[in-house]
């Protein structure tokens, strides 16, 4: 319960007379809250630790703290890592100036099935350009996974978080670790067996070998990397005998070339960042990348990537079909008694007829994205997509205003809130959600309401995040907005959750147009 209080979107407790307005919640951890801050174009993200609970909950000391915010400050200068702007401290908090970023990379994948050959080697090559970096600075990141990429406002790579970070070469002189830190199906072995020192660098080699898996193929290759894991046991046995099983055979052999030279078990044969410059498949000629290795075109860059973000709530048969698929129920909704909703009046729309979005003071961030229309674009047929979304999309020329900071993943529907509140009960019964705590629904209150969610992904990891809904009142309580915000775990395991929900919603899911 006080961890709860600890994370309500509630600024009361943050550090006061910094100078600049803070805004909304961007996400937390185990004792962090990340606000965008600031006004206009002068907005940039703040981290805000708090110290008693990374002491309690992590053994930091401010002073462990502090040297994360210089180790990031110092490889601040390169242009795939997040600036950090400046720093300060109260008795109680340690608060960072960071830059803004356009949401995180994975995000804006579709699970169990990655991105195009071209974008995975832009973003790949933008990763490994930020480590290597890192590295030869001495500096090792040693926590590199999904929720740490970000993107800038053209879409290009943005390392983040240097919690884990250590200086392993100083003057010549370098060091192992024995620390246990980082995500289990990013891990090196070496990392989770425990069994005596190792090289940071080279498990950060490892861990971004993962990454391009998952870049290729939008699923990790296991959920750990431990001989009790079926998945590994086998890669560790023979790597070779995986190529003809999935995931594995849906990378090109190429790139299945570069992934093995990363991922092998012996840290010393593991490739330097030379020699992965060096793979051909780094060679080859990219047309969204321009001669610098950043985004080429952020506008078409963005396109491509919404014209893959499917949900398919009209075919079954198009959600993830990943190794470890989870199955919703497909029986009537329960916790909640399901009710047609009212007759629209005239005055409202039909489903037949595009919606007016509303242009309420709230909403005034969504205009200049248009994130109506963007939104919707998920639930378009697959015939339809590519072409529905150039005529959305022309008129936008950056990258983060077709991808937002604000989260793709969400829906609307056409009925009342007690009826979403059926099928969101169904639906998050198969999660491990129990709902008999949500607040009863009243139109003479305030209309938006949540749902905190705690679960664990495919791969037994936490997630943690809200569902939000908000009637719009302007069709008298007969449209809701649905909103699935992350605040902790794997954006990718996040946005199959969604899908998910979404799948069981699909009978009252709008997936018309706005005008």
């Amino acid at each position: 319960m006080e961890d709860a209080a600890f994370f309500k979107e509630d600024k009361a407790d943050l550090p006061k007379g910094l100078g600049f307005p803070i805004n909304d919640l961007l996400g937390y951890g185990a004792f962090a809250q990340v606000y965008l801050c600031g006004q206009g174009d002068q907005k940039f993200a703040t981290k805000f630790i708090n110290k008693r609970r990374a002491k309690k909950q992590a053994g930091l000391k401010a002073d462990d703290i502090l040297r994360e915010i210089m180790l990031q400050k110092h490889c601040s200068s390169h242009k795939n890592i997040v600036t950090c702007f400046g720093h300060g401290e109260t008795e109680e908090w340690i608060w960072l100036k960071l830059q803004p970023a356009s949401g995180d990379l994975f995000s804006k994948i579709e699970p169990d099935r990655g991105l195009p050959e071209d974008i995975a080697r832009l973003y790949f090559s933008q990763l490994a350009a930020a480590v290597e970096y890192m590295h030869s600075m001495g500096i090792a990141h040693m926590d590199i996974k999904p929720e740490n990429i970000l993107l800038d406002h053209n879409g290009n790579l943005l390392l983040t978080d240097f919690g884990f970070a250590t200086l392993y070469r100083h003057k010549k002189i370098t060091r192992k670790s024995s620390k246990l830190c980082g995500s289990p199906p990013y891990c090196a072995p070496e990392v989770l067996a425990q069994e005596k020192p190792y090289e940071p660098n080279l498990t950060d080699v490892w861990s971004c070998g993962i990454v391009l898996f998952v870049l290729i193929c939008g699923c990790t290759p296991w959920d750990w990397a431990r001989s009790v894991d079926p998945d590994f046991a086998k890669f560790s046995r023979d790597p070779a005998c995986l190529r003809n099983t999935y995931p594995w055979n849906r990378i090109p052999v190429i790139v299945l070339s570069l992934v093995k030279l990363m991922l092998r078990l012996n840290p010393q044969n593991r490739p330097s960042w030379e020699n992965i410059r060096r793979h051909p498949w780094m060679h080859r000629a990219n047309p969204v990348a321009t001669n610098t290795g950043q985004s080429a075109n952020p506008r078409r860059l963005a396109t491509q990537l919404l014209v893959r973000m499917e949900v398919g709530v009209d075919d079954e048969s198009s959600i993830t079909q990943g190794r470890r698929k989870a199955e919703l129920s497909n029986s009537q909704p329960t916790g909640y008694h399901a009710r047609q909703p009212r007759p629209l009046s005239a005055n409202t729309a039909c489903l037949s007829q595009p919606l007016a979005a509303p242009a309420t003071e709230w909403r005034s961030i969504h205009d200049e994205a248009r994130i109506y229309q963007i939104a919707l674009l998920q639930f378009a047929e697959h015939r339809d997509i590519a072409r529905v979304t150039r005529s959305t999309t022309q008129n936008l020329r950056k990258f983060d205003q077709i991808f937002s900071r604000i989260t793709l993943n969400r829906f609307y529907v056409m009925v009342s809130v007690p009826v979403l509140l059926s099928y969101l009960s169904s639906a998050l019964q198969t999660f491990g959600v129990c709902m008999d705590a949500v607040p009863n629904y009243d139109t003479e209150a305030a209309s938006q309401q949540e749902i905190s969610i705690q679960i664990r992904d495919r791969r037994k990891c936490y997630l943690r995040g809200r569902i939000r809904w908000d009637a719009w009142k302007e069709y008298e309580g007969q449209f809701v907005e649905v909103v699935f915000d992350r605040f902790t775990g794997d954006p990718l395991e996040w946005r199959y959750f969604f899908k998910k929900v979404a799948q069981a919603c699909r009978d009252i899911i709008y997936s018309g147009e706005f005008k």
